[in-house]
């Protein structure tokens, strides 16, 4: 959360997609949220790594075209730029592999490249294995 974040690179990124592979199953409960002229983006979730169920709210009407499904497209605008925002899934739900998928940008008047910014923080918790645990003693 303290650095640049995902700088998106027209040159390279045509699909604006940043996709995170947890090292092992997460319960995913939200995002914390730092955006620049990003107009809307969308989640989407994976067990494999190749097949995405896009994030959808109950009722959301919008469908992912490459899906058919329903999604859930987040609005920059609740992302005020240089601020931290927290949008939660409701429900939780385990995954292996989180993709954000920007869908607009801000292409502001006399901008000839836009770079759009996603600086993010996964919430969520996972299981411990035997072993995995330490404890620490203040004494």
């Amino acid at each position: 959360m303290g650095g640049l974040g995902w700088v998106v690179d027209p040159d390279r990124d045509s699909s604006r997609e940043l996709t995170i592979k947890f090292t092992q199953p997460i319960e995913v409960t939200g995002l914390s949220v730092l955006q620049k002229d990003v107009e809307a983006f969308t989640v989407f979730f994976s067990e494999d790594g190749t097949n995405f169920t896009p994030y959808s709210d109950p009722g959301d009407v919008f469908t992912d075209p490459s899906t058919g499904l329903p999604v859930k497209t987040f609005q920059g605008s609740k992302f005020p730029e240089n601020e931290f925002d927290t949008a939660y899934f409701i429900p939780s739900t385990t995954v292996s592999y989180i993709r954000i998928k920007i869908n607009a940008v801000d292409v502001s008047p006399g901008l000839n490249l836009i770079f759009p910014r996603i600086n993010l923080e996964v919430l969520g918790c996972h299981e411990d294995t035997p072993g995995d645990v330490s404890y620490y003693f203040l004494f």
